[in-house]
């Protein structure tokens, strides 16, 4: 019995350990409106978003991998990736952070050529045959639009964000931000097609601030 009583103890500390104390959270909801030139409406899947800043600790425990509540054991992230699929890029938006590695696979049965141009990352990988996969780094924050230099209607957009306190809306438009400690904060928002919102944010000891984004 003393036994089953030290393992309990033993798992609940470790568990206990790995609930931030004295943290908080930013949510919101993000309703995108059409792009002032015309074209598509972003819907709320589409929405990034994302801290300027977070303290460092916060940062390496957020680029380990988000805890769970047994054992304190982290939740494998998924490697950030694209895929060239039936002529198009999937998904069409997808975030990481600074020094991840995007892994790009073509799932077609053609060539595709993927390449940027956009001032936050320009790269041309050149010539990727049918099954194989290319990798590449980012190690500046920003915006990317990757195309296709055989294909002119395949495109997608890159959020380069910071550091890994991002999130992406549901799609009713809602969003949760990690866990952080309390402090001042700055808030970024983009859409395809949209500008770039910017809120600031004071977050508490304990509990939750909601933040409303509006295009």
């Amino acid at each position: 019995m003393k036994g089953r009583l030290g393992c309990f103890a033993v798992v609940m500390g470790l568990a206990a350990f790995a609930i931030p104390v004295g943290a908080a959270s930013i949510r919101g909801t993000a309703f995108p409106s059409a792009p002032p030139a015309g074209g598509p409406r972003p819907v709320a899947t589409d929405v990034v978003v994302w801290l300027e800043s977070v303290p460092e600790r916060s940062e390496h425990e957020l680029a380990l991998g988000r805890r769970s509540w047994f054992l304190g054991r982290r939740r494998t992230q998924p490697k950030p990736r694209i895929a060239a699929r039936h002529l198009q890029f999937q998904p069409r938006v997808l975030v990481l952070a600074v020094g991840d590695t995007l892994v790009i696979h073509n799932e077609d049965r053609v060539w595709h050529g993927s390449f940027s141009v956009s001032p936050a990352h320009e790269f041309d990988l050149g010539k990727l045959a049918p099954g194989h996969t290319e990798r590449l780094t980012f190690r500046e924050p920003g915006q990317v639009q990757v195309r296709c230099d055989i294909h002119p209607d395949m495109s997608m957009n890159l959020v380069v964000a910071p550091n890994h306190a991002f999130t992406r809306p549901d799609r009713a438009g809602q969003w949760r931000l990690p866990e952080l400690p309390e402090g001042s904060y700055v808030l970024h928002a983009w859409a395809p097609g949209l500008s770039e919102l910017r809120r600031k944010v004071t977050l508490p000891r304990h509990g939750e601030v909601a933040v409303e984004l509006r295009w």
